[in-house]
C-alpha cells in the first residue's frame, strides 16, 4: 500500500497483451482520510493517449478574435502564418479539455479563445502570443476561463 498522500497511481492492465498496448487505469487520490487505494478506476486511458490532429491550418491574415481561423481539433497544426499575429481562435472548449496548438511556422501567431473565453485572463479581443516553431497547450478551468501557454 502506497503512503497517504500519494497523488495518482497508475497500473497496467491484466489484458494489455490481448489488446496489443499497454493501458494505463488511474485510481486517483490516496488522501488522509483514506484506508487504502481505491479499487474503482477513476478513468482508463491508452498508452499513449490517442487524440485526433486537424488538417493544416492557415492563421487568418490581419490578426483579430473576429475573423480569426477556428481550429476544431485537439490537436492543431499551424502551417501558414504570412505576417506576425496573423489570428487563430480555440474550439469552443468545455471545462477540463485541452487544445494543442502547434505553430509550425517563422512567424508568431495570435491566439484566441472563443469569445467571451479569455486566456490566462487576457482579454477576448487581445488574445495571446505563441511564438514561431513553439506548442501551445490550453486547458479549459471553466467554457470560458482558459489556461496555458507555450512549451519552453
Amino acid at each position: 500500500m502506497p503512503a497517504r498522500g500519494a497523488q495518482v497511481i497508475l497500473t497496467g492492465d491484466a489484458q494489455d497483451a490481448a489488446r496489443g498496448g499497454a493501458t494505463n487505469t488511474i485510481y486517483g487520490n490516496v488522501g488522509a482520510r483514506d484506508a487504502a487505494i481505491p479499487t474503482t478506476p477513476v478513468d482508463t486511458f491508452p498508452n499513449p493517449i490517442a487524440m485526433p490532429v486537424g488538417a493544416a491550418v492557415s492563421a487568418r491574415a490581419g490578426g483579430g478574435q473576429a475573423s480569426a481561423t477556428r481550429m476544431a481539433s485537439a490537436i492543431n497544426n499551424v502551417t501558414v502564418v504570412a505576417t506576425a499575429a496573423d489570428s487563430v481562435v480555440l474550439d469552443p472548449m468545455a471545462p477540463g479539455q485541452m487544445s494543442v496548438v502547434v505553430n509550425a511556422t517563422a512567424n508568431s501567431t495570435q491566439v484566441f479563445g472563443t469569445s467571451p473565453a479569455t486566456i490566462n485572463g487576457v482579454a477576448t479581443a487581445t488574445g495571446v502570443p505563441l511564438a514561431a516553431g513553439k506548442v501551445g497547450l490550453f486547458f479549459a478551468v471553466t467554457s470560458s476561463n482558459i489556461r496555458g501557454g507555450a512549451l519552453a
